[in-house]
């Protein structure tokens, strides 16, 4: 009864097409640096296809010594995060769960590992940032 375009509708259509498993209790979760918002100007609300425009931030600038080392320990975190929380598994669980699935993919852990394949360390200075 909605709208064929409206989000609800969408749901109630394809409701049944996917099963459940252990697994839908796992939720993935993105950290972005560097975004300013999302322009949704001329998006329609009811159609889940349209999700408008990614804003940059200009003012994010990773290039510092001291960026590079905070956004490659913010990984190293996340992976070693304790979580007793019931969701997570209860004491002595960890945030980051599932095996290899629960993988955590970190840019500036990447950038460091190449650094040390090229004989270079990290991080680097901000000129020699690029």
């Amino acid at each position: 009864w909605y709208p064929p375009q409206h989000l609800m509708q969408a749901f109630s259509n394809n409701r049944r097409r996917f099963m459940s498993s252990d697994e839908d209790r796992v939720v993935p979760v993105d950290f972005f640096w560097g975004l300013g918002g999302m322009d949704v100007r001329g998006v329609d609300k009811y159609d889940p296809v349209q999700r408008g425009e990614l804003v940059l931030d200009t003012s994010f600038d990773a290039s510092s010594p001291e960026a590079q080392t905070f956004l490659k320990q913010v990984c190293v975190d996340v992976k070693t995060s304790p979580c007793d929380a019931p969701g997570c598994g209860g004491a002595g669980s960890s945030l980051v769960r599932n095996g290899v699935a629960g993988k955590v993919v970190c840019p500036m852990q990447g950038f460091a590992s190449w650094l040390a394949k090229h004989n270079q360390s990290f991080p680097v200075p901000e000129n020699s940032f690029q």
